[in-house]
């Protein structure tokens, strides 16, 4: 069972092509069928003056908030302090949820708000107000979302928080805090806890998804790395794709990002064409008839290619998946 942890229903999900995992993806990452981007890099301007013309109301994935930095000029009913920790729970819950858009310069009432940039970088800005959590929240700031007009030089932001990989999040004070809607709840026990056996599980999960990669790159070292030896039998048992693809199903957390997901869609495709090529292999053995394969020797050889290509894409391809996760493996 795969699912978000703001209330939304779980999703059981049965991975047994490439096919069928792109559709998982698809369903359990719906902040991609949002009317706004996703991306925050494609965020300009015309998307705030969207969202204020198609009174778009803040969401499980969408917050407004008229201020980067405390009002100081304005009459507020909360200390700075207390201002400052209510933005970085707002931050935690989106993590703590299906992650989200803060967008800063938009009023409530939907209502574009620019604001006067700080004295420094406005990224530097929005990690002082996630630099205390724990583990410290994943966001992606935009640039500066300018309003097309010669006499200003306010500016709105978008500000993406990712679904954080390791659940739950704390905030600085140690509250904890997740999307619900439109709002940030605290989380009750129940829900910690089973945030709690979760994280342990996906921990378990990486782990094992690690010890099988691990298994493949020296099975793939020892057995198959070689240009192949025709005259032998090809190395069905070198590559244990069910126990592979088996480990990626119980992974779907570290496949959020689309990048990723193509990848992974594209190692799944590799295993099935592993699972093929043993299978027409033993169907020959067991029946010549039943293959496109003239003799035992030609299908021999023929499989012999294909386990060597296929498992230099799958190494190659992992490897590509590596680089972009914190998977270990050799």
């Amino acid at each position: 069972m795969f699912g978000c942890e703001d209330g939304s229903p779980y999703y059981s999900v049965h991975l047994t092509s490439g096919l069928s995992f792109y559709l998982s993806l698809k369903t359990l990452f719906s902040m991609e069928d949002q009317l706004y981007p996703s991306d925050v890099k494609d965020w300009t301007w015309d998307t705030i003056e969207f969202l204020a013309d198609n009174d778009v109301p803040e969401s499980t994935y969408l917050e407004y908030k008229k201020h980067l930095s405390y009002p100081t000029g304005e009459n507020s009913d909360k200390s700075k302090q207390k201002w400052r920790r209510n933005l970085e729970r707002e931050f935690t819950a989106f993590a703590n949820g299906c992650g989200g858009i803060l967008v800063f310069g938009m009023a409530d009432s939907i209502d574009p708000a620019p604001f006067e940039p700080p004295e420094h970088e406005v990224r530097r800005t929005v990690n002082q107000y996630i630099k205390d959590t724990t583990p410290v929240v994943e966001i992606y700031v935009s640039d500066p979302l300018i309003p097309p007009s010669e006499n200003t030089d306010r500016i709105a932001l978008a500000v993406r928080v990712f679904e954080a990989s390791r659940k739950p999040v704390k905030a600085s004070d140690s509250s904890y805090f997740v999307r619900v809607n439109d709002q940030k709840q605290p989380m009750s026990r129940e829900q910690l806890e089973s945030m709690f056996v979760e994280a342990d599980r996906r921990q378990q999960a990486v782990r094992q998804l690690e010890f099988e990669i691990s298994r493949f790159v020296n099975s793939f070292e020892e057995n198959i790395e070689e240009v192949p030896n025709r005259d032998h039998i090809p190395p069905l048992e070198a590559v244990d794709e069910q126990s592979l693809r088996g480990a990626l199903r119980q992974n779907t957390h570290l496949f959020s990002d689309e990048n990723i997901q193509e990848d992974i869609i594209e190692v799944m495709g590799i295993l099935d064409e592993i699972s093929s090529a043993k299978r027409e292999f033993d169907e020959g053995c067991r029946n010549m008839g039943r293959v496109e394969h003239d003799s035992y020797s030609e299908l021999n050889k023929v499989t012999q290619v294909k386990i060597f290509d296929l498992s230099c894409r799958l190494d190659s391809k992992l490897r590509d998946v590596k680089k972009k996760t914190q998977l270990e493996f050799p």
